[in-house]
């Protein structure tokens, strides 16, 4: 059987084995202070060790007050780390008394009773405030419960639960709780403590894990100017608007729009203010759509709305309040306000449009009649013709195949034309 100085040396040599994952591997995928912070909250913890070799191999009292300071400094210095690495402000205060009680209450106890129950009751009762802490932040504060959120708040429950043992079994005189009569009970607790250990430190790294591969998809799906979805994540959604259309026979809408003489803006003013201007349309528009409905960055100044569950009439109403929303709100560029107008083309779901492409090309040449009845205006197109078999790209552009019903936002006239 191991004997508890060994017991005690592997899991220091655990802790400061997690120190050196948490500096190479953390580091590199996430915020290096909340690394820094789990790579302290590690060193302290096999210090902590130390000093509990220490305190069994001297008679000081030094060392027992300053392995439970240790110790109490660990759980704190990693829950700073997961604050950090959620953006929360870490509550230094509170922490700071817990761990003053957790050191100073076994000092007095030892001077004032001499009673080690009292010493191992007030220092778990500190450890077991911070861990339960560290858990409530765990589940509470991620928005996303990952794998590794789970691991480590099982983690905290088991440590917290070795606390819990180690102070029964000190009051009810259950086992030999020393470095010199090592008993089963001191076993099973330390090797829980390190298995809790282990697993708190695997749980940060899966969840660091986790928010490096978000972040690879936000920059996959996302357009980082605007922060919009970008093109392909629009055209995913298309095909499954599309699809569910087909299936339902639910209508959709797909606006098409442009910043009007956006080029103009850019050669006279700067691209940074043309960079203004598009955030400031992605802004201004994303707080006029519902949250159902999704708009995206898919060129320049070329931006496209899926609109669920929407026909014409509704389709007409959201691209009017858009064209007059960023006509009557000029963006705020450097010393001037830049004047801003939209073109918007309109096209909704029907039997008679045979793809979600087809439905894109309608839009789109529904945008142009926009522009060239003189910009700041939309247009709605309407399929023309009985339905007809899944057309081929080839076939999108036929002169026959569409016609545009353009109507003005004030209403004041409509007509069609064939496209040419």
């Amino acid at each position: 059987m191991l004997d508890a100085p060994t017991m005690l040396a592997v899991f220091s040599f655990n802790s400061l084995l997690l120190a050196l994952v948490s500096v190479v591997v953390i580091r590199s995928i996430v915020t290096p202070m909340s690394a820094y912070l789990w790579t302290l909250s590690a060193v302290f913890s096999a210090m902590s060790t130390a000093g509990g070799l220490l305190s069994g191999a001297t008679d000081l009292l030094l060392p027992t007050p300053i392995g439970n300071g240790l110790s109490l400094l660990a759980t704190s210095v990693f829950w700073a780390g997961v604050r950090r690495f959620y953006g929360a402000h870490f509550p230094i205060v509170p922490a700071s008394l817990i761990i003053a009680v957790g050191v100073g209450g076994p000092i007095l106890s030892s001077v004032w009773w001499d009673d080690a129950t009292a010493e191992i009751i007030i220092f778990s009762a500190a450890q077991g405030t911070l861990l339960v802490l560290l858990g409530l932040d765990l589940i509470l504060i991620a928005a996303r419960r990952s794998p590794g959120v789970w691991l480590a708040s099982g983690a905290t429950l088991t440590l917290t639960a070795v606390l819990i043992v180690h102070s029964l079994a000190a009051c009810f005189r259950i086992g030999e709780l020393s470095l010199v009569h090592f008993s089963g009970v001191q076993g099973g607790l330390l090797l829980a403590r390190i298995c809790g250990t282990t697993g708190l430190y695997l749980g940060v790294i899966l969840m660091t894990i986790d928010q490096f591969h978000k972040r690879l998809t936000d920059k996959a799906y996302n357009d980082d100017l605007t922060e919009l979805p970008n093109r392909r994540q629009f055209h995913e959604r298309l095909e499954t608007e599309w699809a569910h259309a087909v299936k339902c026979s639910t209508s959709f809408a797909l606006l098409v729009i442009d910043l009007d003489d956006f080029k103009s803006i850019n050669d006279t003013l700067g691209h940074a203010v043309g960079d203004t201007c598009l955030i400031h349309f992605a802004r201004l528009a994303r707080a006029r759509l519902s949250t159902d409905d999704l708009i995206a960055r898919t060129g320049g100044d070329e931006f496209c709305v899926i609109l669920p569950n929407v026909d014409n009439e509704r389709a007409e109403v959201i691209a009017d309040l858009l064209v007059e929303s960023i006509r009557q709100c000029p963006c705020p560029a450097q010393a001037c306000d830049v004047q801003m107008t939209i073109s918007v083309g309109i096209a909704t779901w029907s039997s008679n449009v045979a793809s979600a492409t087809e439905l894109q090309a309608l839009a789109d040449q529904a945008l142009y009649l926009s522009k060239r009845r003189g910009r700041n205006d939309y247009t709605l197109s309407v399929p023309a013709g009985a339905p007809r078999r899944r057309s081929s790209m080839s076939n999108i552009g036929a002169q026959d195949h569409l016609r545009l019903e353009a109507r003005s936002r004030a209403g004041r006239s409509k007509y069609r034309e064939r496209t040419t």
